[in-house]
């Protein structure tokens, strides 16, 4: 039997057992073990998935070894192939950002006790989701201090004022890519105040009753950790 083992079965010689990497797949004696197949024992061939990430193959057939996907990892991919990407118990992968208002107009911040130690009210928590350390995709975000306790979020290593960070808050996604929402950004000059909101109606309904400027979508964030 080429490429593989004959067998006798009631007087009958048929294909046994192939080769390593050979599949008798048409079921005809005479060629033997005639595919080709990535089944071999011991091999570790990658494969690529459906959507696009690297593999490993199911021989339980050889002759259609299904190629099955990775267990999901914090990294704004989906790897799993199930339509979403870091879903699953990935504890620690993002972070959730409070907003809160008050004297000090709108802070947000991963630390809900510092937000309400300053006498902060708080207006949601876990408003959105960040991811908790920089994966491809995404850029740091900055909380900055305008120098009167206001704080404002940027993007911008120097705060766009030449000074330093209070902190890094969390990384944020620069495209809508694995279901990020648009976080937009404004400003108020009558209160020197920022605002930022992950809602087209409170964004417009700020600019049109309480006289703010919308500036730009800051980035992308979640809705779920």
């Amino acid at each position: 039997v080429p490429r593989g083992e004959a067998v006798c079965t009631d007087g009958v010689c048929g294909v046994g057992t192939c080769d390593d990497g050979w599949g008798d797949c048409d079921g005809v004696e005479d060629n033997g073990c005639e595919t080709e197949t990535a089944c071999a024992p011991g091999s570790d061939a990658s494969c690529t998935t459906a959507c696009d990430s690297v593999g490993t193959y199911d021989c339980a057939d050889v002759c259609a070894p299904v190629c099955l996907p990775p267990t999901e990892t914090c990294d704004h991919t989906d790897e799993d192939c199930d339509g979403v990407c870091d879903n699953g118990a990935l504890s620690g992968c993002r972070v959730g950002i409070h907003r809160t208002s008050g004297s000090l107009g709108h802070a947000y911040g991963p630390d809900l006790d510092a937000l309400e130690a300053l006498g902060q009210t708080v207006e949601a928590t876990d408003y959105f989701y960040l991811y908790s350390e920089e994966v491809p995709g995404t850029r740091a975000l900055y909380r900055c201090d305008k120098g009167t306790g206001r704080t404002f979020l940027t993007t911008a290593s120097t705060c766009e004022l030449g000074t330093t960070p209070q902190m890094t808050i969390g990384f944020i996604a620069t495209d809508d890519t694995c279901g990020g929402t648009p976080l937009y950004r404004l400003y108020s000059s009558t209160h020197s105040n920022h605002f930022y909101t992950t809602s087209a109606a409170e964004r417009d309904n700020a600019v049109t009753a309480y006289g703010y400027r919308y500036e730009a979508v800051i980035g992308y964030v979640y809705a779920a950790p």
